[in-house]
């Protein structure tokens, strides 16, 4: 488990404070296998992904994680200027 129940029922109440919803991108080297899954190779992008996904199922719809491949679409990581991943990115679109 990535939180106490503490931690989660505080990152609970601060989503609910969003006003708006709030997409991040996650640049990870993720690489879709045959059966759709998705398997990174970078630990660290692993671990961010897990947390992300953990803090977008408790903010009730107001937070997304788009995750994107710089192996898999590298026109995005050059298009946001990102160089190294993990990257986690608030964009306003």
């Amino acid at each position: 488990m990535l939180f106490s129940q503490n931690e989660l029922d505080n990152v609970k109440r601060e989503m609910a404070k969003l006003k708006g919803n709030v997409v991040l991108k996650l640049f990870t080297d993720f690489k879709t296998l045959e059966d759709g899954s998705k398997k990174r190779a970078c630990m660290s992008c692993e671990g961010a992904y897990n947390l992300l996904e953990t803090l977008e199922e408790l903010s009730n719809g107001k937070l997304g994680v788009e995750e994107i491949s710089i192996e898999e679409t590298p026109e995005e990581a050059i298009k946001y200027n990102v160089t190294r991943i993990p990257a986690i990115l608030f964009v306003d679109e």
